[in-house]
Parts: C-alpha cells; structure tokens; sequence
C-alpha cells in the first residue's frame, strides 16, 4: 500500500513517514517505516529532505541507523544525516597507510581483547546483526569466526575502516530497479531461463524477478555502512581489532 502511494505523491507520503520516523522506539519499528522508501524509485529522495529538517532525539536516529544496517539498505546520504543527528562524523575516514601500520603496532603492543568483545557486542555498531558468530547473527555479511585465521591485522583494519577494499567474494551489493518503478537490493544469486536471481541481505531468501521486466542493475559493493566506526575513540578501535584478530575458528 505505501510503496503504491509512493507512486503517487512520494513527498506527501514521505512527510508523514517523517513524523513517524522522529517517533520511533524501536529498530523493528523503524523498520517497518524506511523499507517501503528503499523499494520504490524516488522513494528515498522524497525523505531525505524531510528527516534532514528533523530535530533528532540521537538514540531514535541510532534506531534508523540499525535499521538501515539490520536489513541492508544502503543510502550514504541518508545515513549521513542520521549520522550527523548522533553527534558522529559521517563519512569514511581518508584511508593512509601509516594510520593502518601505526594502528596494527598498537593492537600488538596493547589491545584489551576482553574490551573488544563487549565493542563488537553494542548496539549501535550493529556487528552482530549482521554477520554470524558461534552461529549467531545475521547474514548480511560473512560469517567471522575465522576472521582472525584469514585476514591479518592490517586486513582486518582495512575489513572495518574500506570495507570495499577487502570484500569477500559473494558479498557484492546491487540494486536492481523494475520498470513498473520498484528497487530491491541484494546479491546476485544466479540468472536462469530468464529469471533473475536476487538473494535478499537480511533474509537469504532468493527473490526472482523476470529479466525483461529489469529496467537497471547497478552495483552498491559493501553494504556495510560507511563511518560505522567513527563514534569509536583510538583505544576502542585498536581493542575491537584485537578482538577480530583473536576469532579463528
């Protein structure tokens, strides 16, 4: 119902979403709200302008944040906002190899393993919901009770702070938008007697939608969000690295 209003008068229905959203006591909830925008063209760009002009409460923009990350919906700009709500700078941090190598001294010299597990336990950073550990998690990204065994440290600071700079094969995010004006991201499954295959990042269920009704796929790459780190202060970052690098299966 609300991705055909969308349709029709997107700002109208995108002010009273806006309403909502500032009312939200949940992530669940604002679940519920934000997906119909991500799946119907023009949708996210309708809100935008309205939940940029939000004055935020910054735990009920942390609830969209998680949503956002929780169900794999991707909007920089979006996020940004959001972001910029909860007192944290938006945005990816300048990649530099002497910040990296510099870090990676660190974590061998002192980081607090015990203080990186409760880190990679909060909320907010939303690791948890979305890759597995001992079998618990989400599926949006890989599972990492190996990580540790397959990246080195400097891998695993580039994995946190550039995701795209080491994604994992089978975790390249697209978009794909319909002619009828729907958009659904995912991974790409596979493409079959003119089926397209589109594994749905929350879930794992497979979405198939007929080749000839694709206007446009376009390729996001790492879904996980960008500046998702940046809330952390240098010791927490360097023990939630020491942590990552303890988990080898």
């Amino acid at each position: 119902m609300v991705e055909s209003l969308l349709g029709l008068a997107p700002g109208r229905v995108a002010a009273v979403a806006g309403s909502a959203l500032a009312g939200v006591d949940s992530t669940e909830e604002a679940k519920l709200l934000l997906s119909p925008f991500f799946q119907r063209k023009g949708g996210i760009e309708a809100l935008r302008p309205v939940l940029s002009e939000i004055d935020w409460v910054p735990e009920q923009a942390g609830f969209l944040v998680s949503a956002m990350s929780q169900s794999g919906l991707n909007d920089e700009i979006l996020l940004g906002i959001l972001q910029d709500a909860m007192g944290v700078t938006s945005g990816d941090r300048a990649y530099s190899v002497d910040f990296v190598s510099d870090l990676v001294a660190e974590v061998r010299a002192g980081g607090n393993v015990a203080a990186g597990k409760e880190i990679y336990s909060r909320a907010q950073l939303t690791c948890a919901a979305c890759h597995q550990l001992d079998g618990v998690g989400g599926v949006i990204g890989p599972s990492l009770d190996a990580v540790g065994a397959g990246l080195s440290p400097d891998l695993l600071i580039e994995s946190v702070l550039w995701p795209n700079r080491q994604l994992k094969e089978g975790y390249f995010a697209i978009t794909v938008s319909t002619k009828s004006g729907e958009q659904f991201s995912g991974y790409r499954d596979k493409e079959v007697n003119g089926m397209f295959h589109l594994r749905d990042t929350a879930t794992g269920a497979v979405r198939e939608i007929p080749r000839v009704e694709i206007s446009k796929i376009q390729d996001i790459g790492s879904l996980m969000p960008k500046g998702l780190t940046n809330g952390l202060s240098r010791e927490e970052l360097r023990d939630l690295i020491a942590y990552l690098a303890t988990l080898k299966g």
